[in-house]
């Protein structure tokens, strides 16, 4: 509401500026008696009304001088209408004296004109004979041109012929030379076929070779292979020799030391008897109850435990080297029956050689193997080539053979060609020079450019003659004319009345220069009219929409001000805080049933009803009544432990009527962070014993705190304790 009041106000001052413009534009009438109000107007003090009277009262003065402007201008064209009479008058009697001298001078130049034009006539039609025989001539041409035509199609024919007959023998020509390129073809192909004959032969010894070469290259390298499997072998034996070397002298220690530790035990054990007995008991040894002299024990006797463990250490020890022995043994064996094998292959592969020179003959013997390989490779592939080359021999050869029986024949097709096109030829020939021997021309076309020129000349001939008869006809005509023309105007200067042309000249001008300084001023006042007519209907327009503008704005802001709470003289309360007050109320009721019980019938909330001033917005201020004393005072008031359950009882009363206004909703959940630790005992006892009675009904309560107090009064925890390393650890206790 109160931004349609703002956007109302907006829109009326906007209006009001318009307006303003437009009382800007009007132009004001020279009038010494309205000055001081256009003045008014124009600055803006003259009411609206007064301003449209104004404007009114200037137009109806305008439309009267209109009036009396346009009259004048009437009586002065009628005036200057008559001038112009009188003036037309003079002229035509000007222009009929010098059109008579004009007629007369030109009549005596026609008729020498027309002397001329008589003897140019008779020479033109004494022309006639010669006209005549150009028409035999073109006629005697115009026959003779299907001559013309059957000549062209000959010559044509003969040219088609001749052009097919150079055709076919290049086509004779071209079977001659593929004729020779096919022959020496065929007796290269042979000649190389030759050559290539044991292609096929040499592919196979050498592929048998490649086999051979494949064996010994995989036994060299199975060889190589098995030479480092027997240096693995035998550095695997050292240093299970070292190990077992170790482990020996390791072991021999310790049944060195349990020996001495054993026979140590065994020396002391009457020592170890005697701690043992005690008076009155039998003697395991002798049986007497009596012991009068017992034995001691020295102090570097080992416990039997000590002993014990010295065996277990001895044993494992010697189990160690015993596994060390086998396994250097298993080994030992395997090298000796490699080197049995290795031996043997190299003896087929290499013969006798010194056992250190193996390594290096056999990695010589394996590239210089690959090496042949390769060779072989590139022989087979050269072979195989041969061998392809081979066959598509014997398959071109055939074909070439036959292509060559296809050009032969086509050449001897092409002989008869030739000859029959040689024989149309001259027949050809022959019946063109017949016909040429009639004809003038050596083409149709030169024919028919004669012929145009012959009518061309013909027709200039013909139009000479017509130009002259036209030219003749029409200076006859004009000779005529002139003479009727004087005739008319000799009659017209005996009846013309004197006018004095100077002074009716200067009349006009005047009349004229009056007309003028008039339109001005008519023109001044047209446009007067028409630019405050224009603002006058626009100001009228313009301040009726204002008004209702204005009038709307007036109660809009009314209600504005009623419902923002900016009534002078009464409260300050919005509509929104008014319908906020209804449900703070019953909001209030019910967080009062748990801030009763958790303060122990003590305080009460209750909204604030009078403002402390008109001037600030008032109606959710919140006031306690302290049963105790019976005193009602501001809830700032409050301690932060009495505060914390204030706040706690608003947003349990706020969750019971948002579920009890709002249907379909239901709040199972709630969360209290912190506030705990400023309750005493007591407090602390009512505020838990609120919450309790809030997990009825399968509602679920977190409390999030810090309070040690709390953990032994809620059973189901989750305790985040925070690392040191950083981050932090969750843990749930659920008993």
């Amino acid at each position: 509401m109160k931004s349609e009041s703002t956007r109302l106000n907006n829109e009326y001052t906007e209006l009001k500026r318009s307006v303003d413009q437009y009382v800007e534009s009007l132009t004001p009438v020279s009038d010494h008696g309205l000055d001081s109000d256009w003045n008014k107007a124009k600055a803006g003090d003259l009411p609206i009304a007064e301003t449209i009277d104004l404007v009114e009262k200037a137009l109806l003065q305008d439309k009267k001088t209109k009036e009396n402007l346009d009259k004048q201008i009437a009586e002065l064209d009628e005036k200057i209408a008559d001038i112009n009479t009188l003036l037309g008058q003079a002229g035509e009697i000007k222009k009929a004296e010098e059109g008579l001298a004009e007629a007369t001078k030109g009549l005596a130049e026609k008729q020498k004109s027309l002397s001329v034009l008589c003897i140019a006539l008779e020479d033109q039609q004494n022309k006639q004979p010669q006209r005549d025989a150009i028409v035999q001539r073109i006629v005697t041409s115009k026959d003779k041109l299907a001559q013309y035509d059957e000549f062209e199609v000959l010559k044509k024919n003969k040219d088609i012929k001749n052009e097919d007959l150079d055709e076919k023998t290049n086509l004779k020509n071209i079977q001659i030379e593929l004729s020779k390129t096919l022959v020496e073809s065929i007796h290269n192909m042979k000649t190389e076929i030759e050559t290539l004959k044991d292609a096929q032969t040499q592919k196979l010894k050498l592929i048998n070779l490649q086999e051979k070469l494949k064996e010994k290259l995989e036994s060299l390298t199975s060889l190589y292979k098995s030479l480092s499997e027997y240096e693995t072998i035998l550095k695997e034996l050292t240093e299970l020799q070292a190990e077992y070397t170790s482990a020996s002298k390791k072991a021999e220690g310790a049944q060195n030391k349990y020996m001495h530790m054993n026979q140590s035990f065994l020396d002391n054990q009457a020592g170890i008897l005697a701690l043992t007995l005690n008076d009155g008991d039998p003697c395991p040894v002798c049986g007497s109850t009596l012991h009068p002299n017992l034995a001691t024990k020295s102090e570097d006797a080992p416990e039997e435990a000590d002993l014990k463990k010295a065996k277990k250490i001895y044993e494992a020890a010697q189990a160690k080297a015993n596994e060390l022995s086998a396994s250097a043994g298993e080994i030992n064996g395997k090298a000796k029956e490699k080197k049995e094998s290795i031996k043997i292959r190299i003896m087929e592969l290499l013969g006798e050689c010194a056992y250190e020179e193996i390594l290096s003959k056999v990695e010589d013997s394996i590239l210089q193997a690959k090496e042949e390989a390769k060779y072989l490779e590139k022989e087979i592939n050269s072979q195989d080539e041969r061998s392809k080359r081979y066959d598509e021999l014997n398959k071109w050869i055939p074909l070439k053979e036959s292509e060559l029986e296809k050009v032969k024949q086509t050449m001897g097709e092409l002989d008869k060609l030739i000859a029959t096109l040689q024989t149309d030829i001259k027949n050809l020939t022959e019946s063109i020079d017949k016909i040429k021997q009639n004809l003038l021309f050596e083409s149709k076309t030169q024919a028919q450019d004669e012929i145009k020129q012959l009518e061309k000349k013909k027709n200039e001939m013909q139009k000479a003659l017509e130009s002259i008869q036209k030219e003749h006809t029409a200076c006859k005509s004009e000779v005529d004319a002139l003479q009727g023309r004087i005739k008319a105007l000799t009659e017209q200067l005996k009846e013309a009345k004197d006018i004095d042309l100077l002074s009716e000249t200067q009349k006009k001008e005047q009349s004229e220069e009056r007309k003028m300084k008039l339109n001005d001023s008519l023109s001044a006042v047209k446009t007067r009219i028409y630019t405050n007519q224009m603002a006058l209907d626009r100001i009228k327009k313009q301040s009726n929409v204002m008004c209702e503008v204005e009038e709307k704005w007036m109660w809009v802001k009314a209600l504005s001000n009623t419902a923002n709470g900016n009534i002078s003289g009464k409260e300050k309360i919005m509509l929104e805080t008014y319908v906020q007050m209804t449900y703070f109320d019953r909001i209030i009721t019910r967080a009062n049933l748990r801030f009763m019980t958790m303060s122990g019938g003590q305080y009460e909330l209750k909204r604030r009803i009078e403002a402390e001033n008109n001037r600030s917005q008032s109606g959710l201020e919140l006031d306690v009544i302290d049963h105790y004393n019976g005193t009602q005072r501001i809830v700032k008031t409050l301690s932060g432990g009495e505060s914390f359950k204030a706040s706690l009882s608003l947003a349990l009363g706020l969750s019971d009527e948002i579920q009890s206004s709002a249907g379909g909703i239901k709040l199972d959940t709630m969360f209290v962070d912190e506030g705990f630790g400023c309750l005493d005992d007591d407090s602390l006892q009512q505020a838990m014993k609120v919450l309790a009675g809030l997990t009825q009904g399968n509602r679920l309560v977190g409390i999030i705190s810090h309070v040690g107090e709390l953990k032994e009064k809620i059973e189901k925890q989750i305790v985040v304790t925070k690392e040191k390393s950083g981050g932090s650890k969750v843990r749930i206790v659920c008993p």
